[in-house]
C-alpha cells in the first residue's frame, strides 16, 4: 500500500486543526451583519419581542414617576436549522494531502459569514412589503407610510425616489430626522450610513465622496454618513438604497441565536460512511434566525420613481 496510513492520533490532530482553522477563519472575517444588527441569544425556538419601540424620554420628576409599560407587540422571532458539509476521501489524508483541504476549511467559515449577511440584507430589502417575511412589530412592513405607536402620529420611513433625483437623499435625512415617539417628543435619529448595491455604488460615490459638483460647486452632502455596499442588493433589489441610523445600541435588525456555529466532522474508523466509502465528512451547522428590529432607525426606497 503508498502512502502512510493516517492512524487515530494523527487524525485527532488533524481534526484539532481543522477546527482551529475554522475558528480562526470564523473570527477574522468581517460581517456586514453586525453593522445592521443585534445578537441575541436564546435558549428557546423563539422569542416574543414586544420591547421594540421608542424608549420614554427623559424628563423631569413632578409627583409619580412617569411609567411606561411596554407595549404587546407580540412579535416573535423563531429559529431555523442552517448547516453546510465536505466529504473527503481517506486516501487524500493518508497520503499528507491536508493543504489541499485547508482553504476548503475556511471556505466553509465564510459560508456561514457570507449566509448571514445575505438573510439580513435579504430581510431589509423584502421589507416593502409583507409577503416574505411578514411584518414589523409594530404590524406593518418594516418600510410603510403607515406606522404608528400608540396614540402618536402616523409615520413613515418609506421611500420611491431613485438615489440621483434631486432632493432624495435630503428628504431621507430630513424625515429620519422629523420621528418623533408617541408623546410628540424627537427621536434624536442621525443617519450614519447609507447602504446601496453594486449598480448604484457610483451614483453613492459621486453624493458622499466627490468634494465638488460637475459644476465646480461644493458638495454639501460631502462626507455626510458612511458608504456601505451590499453584493445582496442586485437584480430586482438593484435600485433599492437604504439611509440607516448605526450608531443607537439597538439595531434595525435582529440575529437570534439557538447555537452558535459549531464545526463537526465524521472521522471515526467505526463509522458507516468510512467502512463503506472510505469517506470521512466535515461540516458546520447552527441554529439562528432573523427578524426585524427598529423601523425608526432606516429609511428605505425601492427606487421606483
Amino acid at each position: 500500500m503508498s502512502g502512510k496510513f493516517l492512524d487515530a492520533e494523527k487524525i485527532a490532530a488533524t481534526l484539532v486543526g481543522f477546527n482551529t482553522i475554522f475558528n480562526e477563519a470564523l473570527a477574522n472575517m468581517a460581517s456586514q451583519a453586525a453593522l445592521f444588527a443585534n445578537v441575541i441569544a436564546t435558549t428557546k425556538t423563539s422569542e416574543q419581542f414586544n420591547w421594540l419601540g421608542a424608549v420614554p424620554a427623559f424628563q423631569k420628576w413632578i409627583g409619580e414617576r412617569k411609567i411606561t409599560k411596554l407595549r404587546a407587540a407580540n412579535y416573535v422571532i423563531g429559529v431555523d436549522k442552517y448547516a453546510t458539509g465536505l466529504e473527503v476521501d481517506q486516501d487524500d489524508l493518508d497520503d499528507d494531502q491536508l493543504g489541499i483541504f485547508l482553504p476548503k476549511i475556511r471556505d466553509l467559515a465564510g459560508k456561514v459569514v457570507e449566509h448571514v449577511d445575505l438573510m439580513i440584507m435579504d430581510y431589509i430589502a423584502s421589507g416593502f412589503s409583507t409577503a416574505k417575511y411578514g411584518a414589523g412589530y409594530d404590524g406593518v412592513a418594516f418600510f410603510s407610510a403607515s406606522h404608528k405607536n400608540g396614540d402618536g402620529p402616523t409615520q413613515t420611513n418609506l421611500g420611491t425616489a431613485t438615489l440621483d433625483d434631486t432632493g432624495a437623499f435630503d428628504t431621507a435625512m430630513q424625515k429620519m430626522a422629523e420621528l418623533v415617539d408617541e408623546n410628540g417628543t424627537p427621536l434624536s435619529i442621525t443617519p450614519t450610513h447609507l447602504v446601496v448595491g453594486p449598480k448604484l455604488w457610483r451614483t453613492a460615490l459621486d453624493l458622499l465622496k466627490a468634494q465638488f459638483g460637475a459644476n465646480g460647486a461644493s458638495n454639501v452632502h460631502f462626507g455626510a454618513v458612511e458608504l456601505v455596499k451590499s453584493p445582496r442588493l442586485v437584480g430586482s433589489y438593484a435600485d433599492y438604497w437604504f439611509l440607516m441610523d448605526l450608531g443607537k445600541s439597538l439595531k434595525p435588525m435582529i440575529h437570534l441565536v439557538r447555537r452558535p456555529v459549531q464545526f463537526r466532522s465524521v472521522v471515526g474508523a467505526d463509522s458507516i460512511e468510512k467502512f463503506l466509502r472510505d469517506k470521512l465528512y466535515f461540516g458546520a451547522d447552527a441554529r439562528y434566525g432573523f427578524g426585524y428590529g427598529l423601523w425608526e432607525l432606516v429609511y428605505g426606497s425601492n427606487g421606483t420613481t
